[in-house]
């Protein structure tokens, strides 16, 4: 069973958000409610501990990275 995805901070002073769970189309409804709702200052996503990523995930992390004014740059992602 996959993890419920999440986005917390981890570092108030440099704006700091991580994403972990598995950001997936079983998990895209609730996910998207939750970014839609989420209005926050970010310098960086931390995404290196999603544990699994497929294209209607990293569609909703992309559009809210850009939402918030980031640029894709600032979505760190693991190293595979």
């Amino acid at each position: 069973m996959s993890s419920t995805p999440r986005l917390e901070l981890t570092s108030e002073q440099d704006q700091a958000w991580r994403a972990r769970g598995a950001w997936t189309v079983r998990h895209a409804g609730e996910l998207d409610e939750f970014l839609d709702e989420l209005h926050i200052e970010a310098e960086r996503i931390d995404a290196r501990d999603i544990e699994r990523l497929d294209s209607a995930g990293a569609q909703l992390l992309s559009r809210f990275a850009r939402r918030i004014g980031l640029d894709q740059a600032a979505i760190v992602l693991k190293d595979e």
